[in-house]
């Protein structure tokens, strides 16, 4: 019988062999980073250091199921991410609440104030020279405040202890696309980016809160971007005003007291004897008063509703016949906070002055930050300047002291707009005093327990 000659193996030619020693390669890396990544998920997730128990970034971990699909906690390449309609990542530091937007690789943890800051126009067509970045952040050469930088900034408790600088960009988007931006910045406090909206959901997500406000970034026709009530994002002018949103990233080793994010049970920032007063209630005589402002033993407040006579809220005109912030114009609200108002009140001897800043801010001093400084009154009751901390966020349609051309000033609404009025328009009065700290000797600063002179 004769033997089958075995046929000769074929050789690889050349091109077949580069492609599979490339496919092998690739097979054998994809390989290893999913391996790389699943051990780092559960490393992340369980075995880090940098989110022990009792960090904010450890509780947060903890507390929330990874998920892929509807609203919860994400997993990205710099770390985790909520998104939709989640009610569980509520954070209160001092006396405000704040919302979780990430946590990142090394335990630090990016958040967003729950409502607006305050409302008013950015004055600029970019964000990085306009007057949202200027009211959030310290400028290097800022003193006192008079060039009107770092307003927010000044409110929050202890911030070099508790809060790094935020890494942001200034994207674009179009078709509901966003194109990340060339250049990237960092600061203390910033503005929530287009791209962590659209991340988080959009619309359809906690970051819908139903008001106006700034987003970081611009549109195709390089417009400034907003969202409006439904949540839709929109280009904006310079010249047009919206609500602020502050973002802040808390430092990997902040802890926690208490809490488990719900917004009756939010995350507590332990703080120890780190705190200031903003935020919190004031309780004088018969009157609730809310602390807006902490800053050289000086406690600034504003009124905790409107001004009521006879159980019937007051409805008043600005003045007879100016729209300028005077006490010697007689029927003005200046006058009538600073006479009616001021001595029928049992504490009115704690009231120290307070300025006024009442410069012109208009079209053609193009809205700047500044220009309210041009010009000041003192007074012991006063009223919020569009710059100023604003947390009265379930108030609206009241007015503030500052004025625009012609016969108009402005008028606060609590769905981050700003209005437009004439002196002789009748609107609700939310009036603001300024008390000495040490007035202050008990009281926890809730509303249910007051701080108490």
């Amino acid at each position: 019988m004769k033997k089958r000659k075995r046929k000769a193996k074929r050789p690889f030619k050349k091109g077949e062999l580069i492609f599979n020693i490339i496919s092998l390669i690739l097979l054998i890396a994809v390989g290893c980073y999913y391996e790389v990544k699943c051990y780092k998920a559960y490393d992340r997730q369980f075995n880090s250091e940098d989110m022990a128990v009792g960090t904010l970034s450890g509780v947060i971990i903890n507390n929330n199921k990874l998920t892929t699909n509807g609203k919860g906690l994400y997993m990205d390449t710099d770390g985790y991410y909520f998104k939709g309609n989640v009610a569980d990542n509520y954070v209160k530091y001092g006396n405000r609440l704040f919302r979780v937007i990430r946590v990142y690789e090394d335990g630090s943890v990016k958040v967003i104030s729950d409502d607006v800051n305050a409302s008013f126009m950015n004055g600029e067509a970019e964000y990085l020279t306009g007057n949202v970045r200027t009211f959030l952040n310290k400028t290097e050469n800022n003193i006192d405040a008079k060039d009107g930088s770092g307003v927010y900034y000044d409110t929050l408790p202890y911030p070099d202890k508790f809060i790094k600088k935020t890494k942001y960009r200034i994207d674009k988007i179009g078709n509901d696309k966003v194109e990340e931006g060339k250049d990237s910045y960092k600061d203390y406090v910033t503005s929530l980016g287009i791209d962590d909206y659209v991340k988080a959901g959009g619309k359809n997500s906690y970051l819908n809160i139903n008001k106006y406000y700034y987003i970081i970034g611009t549109n195709d026709k390089d417009k400034l971007l907003y969202v409006d009530e439904e949540g839709t994002v929109n280009g904006a002018t310079s010249t047009e005003s919206y609500g602020v949103r502050s973002v802040i990233t808390f430092k990997k080793n902040v802890h926690i007291t208490k809490g488990n994010g719900d917004m009756n049970d939010p995350y507590v920032i332990k703080q120890e004897k780190n705190t200031n007063y903003v935020g919190g209630y004031v309780k004088l005589g018969n009157d609730m008063w809310k602390v807006f402002g902490d800053k050289n033993n000086k406690l600034r407040l504003v009124y905790n509703g409107y001004i009521k006579e006879n159980n019937q809220f007051v409805l008043m005109e600005f003045s007879d016949e100016s729209n300028v912030f005077n006490t010697l114009d007689y029927g003005s609200v200046s006058r009538y906070l600073n006479t009616d108002f001021y001595n029928t009140r049992t504490y009115y001897k704690l009231l120290y002055n307070q300025y006024n800043y009442i410069g012109k801010l208009t079209y053609q001093n193009k809205y700047k930050y500044k220009n309210i400084f041009t010009d000041k009154i003192a007074t012991r009751v006063g009223l919020l300047n569009i710059f100023d901390y604003n947390n009265t966020s379930v108030l609206d349609d009241y007015y503030l002291v500052n004025s625009n051309d012609a016969d108009t000033l402005y008028v606060y609404h609590n769905n981050g707009s700003i209005e437009e009025a004439s002196y002789s328009d009748a609107r609700y009065l939310v009036p603001t005093i300024v008390i000495s700290k040490q007035a202050i000797n008990r009281g926890s600063g809730s509303e249910e327990d007051p701080y108490m002179v």
